[in-house]
């Protein structure tokens, strides 16, 4: 697209020639009408070459001379005009500037013409142009150039004749003398492309080289996307100084940029061609930058000519001829092979000149006329004449297009790696921070994903949300898996994925890279067995009921999942296993606290015992299962009956400061009995086995309370006291419980018969049981006590 739309320039120079003009004649010559150049055509004397049917052209019209005179409109500030005769040949031309006075088409002018057309002279500002012709007539070798036209016509030649060597020659003199121009580097040689990138955009900026560029875009070796065309600076200089300094100003503005996105992560390649002949590079970029730097060559020239015609382009870009195409065709390896600036600028001036020599069809597609055509193929034949000229100047003296074609970079080569939406050189890495947001330190079942996905946020070196960057997702232990191994980053710079994990601990890591600098996050969590259950007795164990009377308390458990939580929905099996009796209010089915509970009623008689079975889902136990309760049972009667008879104090066990402590009464020194009467009386008997069975007694009484199933003890003048809530109460065993100030209690006797051994009389000095409160702040509804060491 780009290469038609520079042809279609091309074909618009081509127009904008108007109708040839009649002059209304009367002797001495024709009229002048405002705006229009006038002179006299001057041909040498014994001029050979045919001079019938002359006519004057420019690049909007045409005159007839008439007693060698002419008049006629001309386009620009300056401008150049030809002699023809009717076989087309060029005999004399004419160069049109400012502050001229006569404008006679001679010799001398046809010299100026040949010199001022030439590729570096073009490329002048108005004011280094005037500057220029000045120096020019003053050379003592324009007038050798002048010489040579006025004999090429006195030989028969054509102005134009690309024979006439000596002539061709003393352009090349005439040019070397007068401009004596030197190749100097410009700011763009090192770098000719600025490239510039921006998250995932390329720009491409031409930096002050006058000729093109066209970049290809690749990825895995494979090309992607189109062929961009990176336009070159239209570049004046305003003086022979500055173009002597390679110092050029621009002529047409600064080429808008070229930008393209890589789309994809990955390695891309760019590769920048400039087309330079003769550099071994035979890509296709480099072919075709080649080519576009022809037109670009074509149509530098072709500006200066003919004004555009705003209603040709639509035509020209609708049905583009291909004279231009076929010509560059038949010149593509003298091209390639071209080996300076000089040989490249010759040829493209020979194509040039050929071009405008059959452009008849490009001017009919803009309802161009037949003396339009005959200027423009007149010019064509001057720039072929100036093609081989060109070849016998230095290597200087050429435009600031050529010479930059040749002294800057033919190929530049760039790697990209596209990470998200960030771009990197190839072989560097992105330094990305990579931070937890949630997700972690959930607990869940194995082989289901966690409730919760796990998120985590990248951001660039700078802060910023690192956006379309891709995190990779690694399980270090715990055997689980992930949603996804690689995830992309959203434009705030997050990223999740869900996690399914294995059994026991789990621990992943998320990280964008593994560059120098980057960090990564880690999340940890922790897999349980679903299949997994436990249970436990939550209360209603070992209590002390009537034969054939329900327990205080329902018998009560807890069902666990693998996670430790409460699992509700299981069902358990209740079965009794030793004493009768039969339940009620019989729960099957746990709740949402994993709690199931029935009431016992206890059998007529015996041991009282109860079992609860817990599957898992598998089928298999669960844990802890089977639970079984136990239960004490008494003859039917108040709890101040069965506690009547003496109790023998086996031992005291519990939680003191954080520690568990055991003291056993059946192998101490001293033995304690309780005795229980029928009248709430109480009797302490100690037995000192060490001296001989030595009895010490205490008196006190003693309290029930039926409702709360709790004992108080009162000794001599002490106040009542808390000795404990019973446990278990049956006619062979009584537990009691106490709570104190830094931990609990329990004591436990066994029901025996009076010991003979006991003597009847009481000890001279009685000793009380030490009795323990706990302070107020810390009691629950009483003060509870505890029995320790007797004295």
């Amino acid at each position: 697209m780009k290469k038609l739309l520079l042809l279609s320039f091309f074909y618009l120079f081509l127009f904008s020639l108007s109708c040839t003009r009649e002059v209304n004649v009367q002797l001495p010559g024709p009229v002048v009408e405002e705006g229009q150049i006038s002179g006299r055509v001057i041909l040498p004397q014994n001029t050979k070459a045919d001079t019938a049917g002359l006519v004057v052209l420019s690049s909007v019209g045409s005159s007839i001379p008439v007693a060698s005179k002419f008049a006629l409109d001309t386009s620009g500030k300056v401008s150049t005009t030809v002699l023809n005769n009717s076989q087309g040949d060029v005999l004399l031309l004419g160069y049109n500037y400012p502050g001229q006075t006569d404008y006679s088409i001679s010799s001398e002018s046809t010299a100026l013409a040949l010199l001022m057309n030439t590729l570096t002279l073009r490329s002048l500002s108005l004011s280094g142009k005037l500057e220029m012709i000045e120096k020019i007539k003053a050379d003592p070798a324009y007038k050798e150039l002048v010489q040579q036209v006025t004999m090429g016509l006195q030989a028969g030649r054509a102005v134009t004749d690309t024979t006439n060597t000596e002539m061709i020659q003393a352009i090349a003199t005439v040019f070397k003398s007068t401009t004596g121009l030197r190749t100097t580097a410009t700011t763009g040689y090192k770098d000719p492309i600025k490239i510039t990138t921006a998250n995932t955009e390329v720009l491409l900026q031409n930096n002050q080289v006058a000729h093109t560029y066209v970049a290809g875009v690749y990825k895995d070796n494979k090309a992607v996307g189109p062929k961009y065309v990176i336009a070159g600076r239209t570049l004046f200089a305003t003086s022979l100084s500055e173009a002597a300094a390679g110092v050029f100003g621009d002529g047409y503005g600064i080429p808008a940029p070229v930008q393209f996105t890589l789309s994809g992560n990955g390695e891309y390649t760019i590769k920048i061609r400039s087309g330079k002949p003769f550099a071994g590079d035979e890509t296709l970029e480099s072919r075709m930058a080649r080519n576009e730097n022809v037109h670009r060559f074509l149509l530098g020239i072709l500006r200066d000519i003919f004004p555009i015609p705003l209603d040709c382009n639509e035509a020209l870009v609708e049905s583009v001829p291909a004279t231009l195409t076929s010509i560059m065709a038949k010149r593509e390896m003298a091209l390639e092979n071209a080996n300076s600036a000089a040989v490249f600028a010759a040829l493209t001036l020979e194509i040039t000149g050929e071009a405008l020599q059959s452009a008849e069809d490009l001017l009919e597609e803009c309802g161009g006329d037949l003396d339009s055509f005959k200027f423009l193929k007149s010019v064509g034949k001057t720039f072929s004449l100036l093609g081989i000229a060109t070849k016998f100047m230095t290597a200087a003296n050429i435009t600031a297009h050529t010479n930059d074609l040749f002294q800057a970079k033919a190929s530049i080569d760039s790697c990209f790696q596209v990470v998200g939406l960030k771009l990197v050189k190839c072989g560097e890495q992105p330094v990305y921070r990579v931070d937890t947001v949630s997700g972690g330190n959930q607990k869940g079942e194995a082989g289901k994903a966690f409730p919760k996905p796990l998120v985590v946020k990248v951001r660039t070196e700078d802060g910023k949300p690192a956006i379309k960057a891709t995190v990779n997702w690694v399980i270090k232990s715990g055997g689980g898996k992930v949603s996804a191994t690689e995830s992309e980053t959203n434009y705030d710079g997050i990223a999740q994925i869900s996690w399914t994990p294995g059994k026991g601990e789990q621990q992943l890591e998320a990280y964008a890279n593994k560059a120098k600098g980057s960090t990564t996050a880690l999340f940890k969590a922790n897999g349980f067995d679903g299949n997994d259950r436990k249970v436990e007795i939550a209360s209603g164990n070992s209590q002390q009921g009537q034969y054939g009377k329900e327990l205080a308390k329902p018998l009560t458990i807890r069902v666990l999942n693998g996670e430790g939580k409460p699992e509700a929905g299981v069902e358990v099996t209740w079965k009794i296993l030793a004493g009768g009796g039969d339940f009620g209010n019989l729960q099957r089915i746990t709740n949402a606290e994993g709690l199931v509970s029935a009431n016992w009623k206890l059998g007529p008689s015996g041991g009282q015992n109860v079992e609860v079975s817990v599957k898992k889902k598998d089928g298999t136990p669960a844990v802890g299962s089977p639970v079984v309760f136990t239960a004490g049972g008494g003859k039917e009667g108040s709890l101040g009956t069965l506690i009547l008879g003496t109790w023998k104090w086996i031992k005291e066990y519990g939680k003191e400061d954080g520690q568990y402590y055991e003291e056993t009464y059946d192998d101490a020194e001293d033995i304690d009995y309780l005795v229980f009467k029928e009248n709430g009386a109480l009797i302490d008997r100690t037995i000192h086995v060490h001296r001989n069975n030595e009895l010490d007694e205490s008196y006190g009484s003693y309290r029930v309370d039926e409702n709360k199933r709790e004992l108080y003890i009162h000794w001599d003048d002490d106040d009542e006291a808390y000795a404990g809530s019973i446990e278990t109460l049956d006619e062979s065993k009584m537990v009691l419980f106490s709570e104190f100030e830094d931990g609990y209690g329990y004591s436990e006797f066994e029901r025996v018969a009076e010991s003979g051994r006991i003597s009847a009389s009481k000890a001279s000095s009685a000793k009380k049981t030490q009795v323990h409160r706990k302070p107020d702040s810390v009691r629950k509804g009483h003060s509870p006590i505890r029995v320790r060491d007797k004295y």
